[in-house]
Protein backbone atom coordinates (compact mmCIF):
# COMPACT_ATOMS: atom_id res chain seq x y z
CA UNK A 1 0.00 0.00 0.00
CA UNK A 2 2.97 2.26 0.26
CA UNK A 3 2.66 4.71 -2.22
CA UNK A 4 -1.09 4.10 -3.46
CA UNK A 5 -3.85 6.54 -2.59
CA UNK A 6 -5.38 5.08 0.16
CA UNK A 7 -8.36 7.33 0.12
CA UNK A 8 -9.14 6.47 -3.51
CA UNK A 9 -9.62 3.02 -2.27
CA UNK A 10 -12.74 1.52 -2.58
CA UNK A 11 -14.93 0.27 0.60
CA UNK A 12 -18.50 -1.07 -0.02
CA UNK A 13 -18.41 0.73 -3.28
CA UNK A 14 -17.73 3.54 -2.36
CA UNK A 15 -14.10 5.81 -1.96
CA UNK A 16 -12.85 5.48 1.53
CA UNK A 17 -12.58 9.10 1.98
CA UNK A 18 -16.71 9.66 0.57
CA UNK A 19 -17.52 6.69 2.79
CA UNK A 20 -15.74 8.12 6.09
CA UNK A 21 -17.34 11.11 5.86
CA UNK A 22 -20.50 9.87 4.61
CA UNK A 23 -20.69 7.73 8.36
CA UNK A 24 -19.01 10.89 10.51
CA UNK A 25 -21.61 13.35 9.10
CA UNK A 26 -24.81 11.86 10.45
CA UNK A 27 -23.10 12.38 13.97
CA UNK A 28 -23.98 15.29 15.97
CA UNK A 29 -20.77 17.28 15.40
CA UNK A 30 -20.94 21.21 14.19
CA UNK A 31 -17.67 20.98 12.52
CA UNK A 32 -15.91 19.08 9.86
CA UNK A 33 -12.23 19.10 9.09
CA UNK A 34 -10.90 17.12 6.21
CA UNK A 35 -7.02 17.18 5.80
CA UNK A 36 -6.37 16.25 2.52
CA UNK A 37 -3.05 16.12 -0.30
CA UNK A 38 -3.12 17.86 -3.82
CA UNK A 39 -4.02 14.87 -5.17
CA UNK A 40 -7.01 14.09 -2.81
CA UNK A 41 -8.25 17.59 -3.31
CA UNK A 42 -10.79 17.04 -5.80
CA UNK A 43 -12.27 14.11 -4.10
CA UNK A 44 -12.54 15.84 -1.47
CA UNK A 45 -13.97 19.20 -2.59
CA UNK A 46 -16.99 16.77 -3.55
CA UNK A 47 -17.92 16.00 -0.23
CA UNK A 48 -21.08 17.96 0.75
CA UNK A 49 -23.92 18.49 3.22
CA UNK A 50 -22.93 20.06 5.29
CA UNK A 51 -19.65 20.80 3.12
CA UNK A 52 -16.03 20.55 5.28
CA UNK A 53 -13.42 22.98 5.67
CA UNK A 54 -10.80 21.28 3.54
CA UNK A 55 -6.80 22.07 4.78
CA UNK A 56 -4.48 21.24 2.35
CA UNK A 57 -1.74 19.06 4.01
CA UNK A 58 0.99 20.36 1.65
CA UNK A 59 4.33 17.98 2.97
CA UNK A 60 2.73 14.44 2.35
CA UNK A 61 5.88 12.87 4.01
CA UNK A 62 5.40 13.89 7.12
CA UNK A 63 3.00 11.57 8.70
CA UNK A 64 -0.55 11.16 10.13
CA UNK A 65 0.40 12.82 13.71
CA UNK A 66 1.41 16.10 11.49
CA UNK A 67 -1.95 15.83 9.65
CA UNK A 68 -3.88 15.44 12.84
CA UNK A 69 -1.85 18.93 14.53
CA UNK A 70 -2.67 20.63 10.93
CA UNK A 71 -6.39 19.65 11.64
CA UNK A 72 -6.23 20.09 14.91
CA UNK A 73 -4.93 23.78 14.43
CA UNK A 74 -7.91 24.63 12.23
CA UNK A 75 -10.55 23.83 14.93
CA UNK A 76 -12.26 27.16 15.41
CA UNK A 77 -12.05 28.26 19.14
CA UNK A 78 -16.05 28.15 19.77
CA UNK A 79 -15.51 24.70 19.66
CA UNK A 80 -13.55 24.21 22.58
CA UNK A 81 -15.25 23.95 25.76
CA UNK A 82 -13.41 24.40 29.11
CA UNK A 83 -14.07 22.20 32.43
CA UNK A 84 -13.46 20.41 35.44
CA UNK A 85 -11.93 17.61 34.59
CA UNK A 86 -13.76 15.22 37.11
CA UNK A 87 -12.09 12.39 39.18
CA UNK A 88 -11.40 9.23 37.52
CA UNK A 89 -9.54 11.11 34.53
CA UNK A 90 -6.15 11.84 35.26
CA UNK A 91 -4.71 15.46 33.06
CA UNK A 92 -3.49 18.30 33.35
CA UNK A 93 -5.29 19.03 30.17
CA UNK A 94 -7.96 21.44 31.28
CA UNK A 95 -9.57 22.51 27.68
CA UNK A 96 -11.18 19.40 25.30
CA UNK A 97 -12.68 19.72 22.15
CA UNK A 98 -16.07 19.08 21.62
CA UNK A 99 -18.34 18.67 18.06
CA UNK A 100 -15.10 18.56 15.73
CA UNK A 101 -14.41 15.67 13.68
CA UNK A 102 -10.95 15.62 11.40
CA UNK A 103 -10.57 13.32 8.40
Amino acid sequence: MAGENKLSRSLDGTELLTYSYNKIKTSNVEQFIVVSSKENEPQASLLSHPYPSIVLQKEQNQGIGDSIALGVSHIKKKYFQRHNMSSGYASNNKRSYKSSNIL
